[in-house]
C-alpha cells in the first residue's frame, strides 16, 4: 500500500516559530491536506508541497498528513510546543524586551503576551523586582 511518510516524526518548537515538514510517499499524491489535533497549539497548512507547522500555545499537537485524494496511508507528526523561563513576552526568545516587559507588568503598564510562569525567575510563586534581577542574570551570564 502506499504510504506518505515525513521527513520529522517529532519536532520541538516556540511559540511563534515554525518548520517545515517534507512529506513523500512512493506514488506521490497530487495533493496533501493537513489537520491539526490542537490547532490552538500548534496550526499547520500545506504551501507549495509542504506541510507548514506554526507553534501557538504550550502543549501538544499531532499533525496529520493526507493524500487530498486518498491514495496513501497517512502520516503524523507529534509537535511539542513550549516557552522558556525568562520568555515573558512568549516571542520565543529570552533577550531585553523580556526585561522591558516585566517592569511594565510590575509598574501596572497596559501589556499584551505577558507570560506569568516564564516571569517568575526565582521561583517563589510570584512575580517581584526580584525576577527583574534574576532575568538580568540569566542574560548576562547566557
Amino acid at each position: 500500500s502506499n504510504k506518505i511518510t515525513l521527513d520529522q516524526h517529532e519536532v520541538i518548537l516556540l511559540p511563534n516559530h515554525s518548520i517545515t515538514l517534507t512529506p513523500s510517499a512512493a506514488v506521490m499524491p497530487q495533493s496533501f491536506t493537513v489537520n491539526s489535533s490542537d490547532p490552538t497549539v500548534a496550526a499547520a497548512r500545506v504551501m507549495s508541497g509542504k506541510v507548514q507547522v506554526v507553534g501557538i500555545n504550550e502543549g501538544t499537537a499531532r499533525i496529520t498528513v493526507n493524500a487530498a485524494d486518498g491514495s496513501a496511508e497517512p502520516a503524523t507528526c507529534l509537535v511539542t510546543v513550549y516557552t522558556e523561563t525568562g520568555d515573558v513576552n512568549m516571542d520565543g526568545f529570552t533577550d531585553i524586551s523580556d526585561v522591558s516587559q516585566l517592569i511594565d507588568f510590575l509598574l501596572g503598564n497596559e501589556i499584551t503576551n505577558f507570560k506569568e510562569a516564564n516571569a517568575d525567575l526565582d521561583g517563589d510563586g510570584e512575580v517581584g523586582i526580584s525576577d527583574v534581577s534574576a532575568l538580568i542574570d540569566l542574560l548576562l551570564t547566557s
